[in-house]
């Protein structure tokens, strides 16, 4: 007892996004090394990691959601979708497409980047994401007891 509420709030968040997130990429990671290609899973896995580990320094720096929560939640978008890409392309073609495009991860990790903003902005954003925003905002901007 007695912790600071802010703090609780904080943790709170980190863990339950960390969790939300981890359900989907732990899974796609563990298919696409085993089916398409390991390397750029365990690189995509690096990235996440490192990105994932930032997502409490921005959550924290101001004190709930902002920018900054998206900014480094963006790669792990990207890593998630680039597994989910890369284990439909290996159902309907039997194929690794790193096989067939190439396996530089300094080349996918841009286009993974761009392909996720605006995958997010045609799929969330315009159809959803205003509501869910205002919703969001509703919830955070009530004091809590």
């Amino acid at each position: 007892g007695g912790g600071n509420q802010q703090a609780s709030k904080v943790s709170e968040r980190v863990l339950y996004n960390t969790i939300e997130q981890g359900i989907p990429f732990l899974a796609l990671m563990w298919m696409t090394a085993a089916c398409v290609d390991a390397s750029i899973a365990t690189s995509c896995g690096l990235m996440y990691g490192g990105a994932r580990m930032c997502y409490g320094l921005a959550y924290s720096y101001y004190g709930g959601f902002s920018m900054a929560c998206e900014l480094v939640t963006m790669p792990n978008y990207s890593a998630i979708h680039t597994f989910a890409a890369a284990l439909v392309f290996f159902g309907l073609t039997g194929k690794s497409v790193f096989e067939q495009l190439g396996t530089s991860f300094l080349v996918w990790l841009p286009l993974s980047l761009v392909a996720n903003a605006i995958g997010i902005m045609v799929m969330w954003e315009y159809p959803t994401g205003k509501a869910a925003g205002e919703l969001n905002m509703a919830y955070n901007s009530q004091p809590k007891k």
